[in-house]
């Protein structure tokens, strides 16, 4: 592994030595495209305002890799290459003590599922090349940044793609058990799944995904019954869908992190579950509900009872 390493800092100070301001932030822009928090506003912006389906599946593959991903970075425990070697400067905006452990990458990992994903379903070649070219500069912005080893993109990059293949093999055949099961069954599923995993590894962004596993799931099932929101609508229904449901989402995730105990502190891990479950909630039954209910959505149910 020290070999490893050590061929990675080359590489990376290598890289470095071009860097610039106008690099450095451009490469910041480029690796929050990989970022946990780009993708609380694509989640919902794809299941609001496109396709309610496609997006609830990107949204469980997307949540059980990043649970992997951050599980892997406690087990392995890997430091970050500028904690390795200080001739490696750190240019990522994050807060070193908020970026945990670096092996594997989480950015290039989710990036590898998001855009692949995306690539797979539109499945036209400017999608695939817009993917590729997505994929190919996430990973590499951790490099040029500091924050990660070739090694550990490349590890991300092989699970993404993994979790990937996963999904495709399993899709069909899971999919259809469970849209056969009782509502009461889809909805205790979704509770003990993420709540087992949960109780495995309860951790950083671990902690992030179980919870947001446990709303989604309930929402999805209940919105699913009850609800029947409706994705489509004229272009300027979809973008108010989606800025008052994304203003109310970071107002639940930024608001209660401000009410609720800091890490380290007690009931941390329970209620920073229950923060992200809110937002799961939120984004699959609640907004769904309200956006119907002010005339911003049109209801399938009422449509196939028609």
């Amino acid at each position: 592994m020290q070999a490893i390493w050590h061929w990675g800092i080359d590489m990376i100070i290598g890289t470095q030595a071009i860097h610039n301001p106008a690099l450095d932030a451009f490469f910041n822009v480029v690796t929050s495209l990989g970022s946990k928090e780009f993708f609380l506003v694509l989640l919902p912006f794809l299941y609001w305002c496109l396709d309610k389906g496609q997006a609830q599946r990107l949204a469980y593959i997307l949540l059980l890799s990043g649970y992997s991903n951050s599980a892997l970075k406690g087990l392995f425990a890997l430091p970050r290459p500028f904690q390795f070697d200080l001739r490696v400067l750190k240019l990522d905006l994050v807060p070193a003590e908020e970026l945990g452990y670096g092996f594997p990458s989480g950015h290039s990992q989710s990036a590898m599922v998001v855009w692949g994903y995306l690539a797979g379903w539109v499945r036209r070649r400017w999608m695939w090349a817009l993917a590729a070219s997505m994929i190919a500069m996430i990973a590499f912005s951790r490099i040029y940044l500091g924050v990660h080893f070739p090694s550990d993109v490349l590890a991300g990059l092989i699970l993404g793609a993994a979790w990937l293949g996963l999904f495709r093999w399993l899709e069909p055949g899971l999919v259809g058990w469970l849209s056969q099961q009782p509502m009461g069954l889809q909805l205790g599923l979704g509770v003990i799944v993420p709540v087992v995993l949960l109780l495995g590894y309860s951790s950083g962004d671990a902690i992030t995904s179980a919870g947001i596993l446990i709303g989604a799931g309930v929402g999805i099932v209940i919105e699913r019954r009850f609800v029947g929101f409706s994705a489509g609508g004229p272009l300027w229904q979809r973008a108010v869908r989606l800025i008052v449901g994304v203003i109310i989402l970071m107002a639940l995730r930024e608001g209660l992190k401000v009410v609720f105990p800091g890490q380290g502190e007690p009931l941390y891990i329970l209620l920073r579950a229950i923060r992200y479950l809110l937002v799961g909630v939120w984004v699959t039954l609640g907004g769904p509900w309200l956006f119907q209910r002010f005339g911003l959505a049109s209801n399938d149910l009422a449509v196939g009872k028609g």
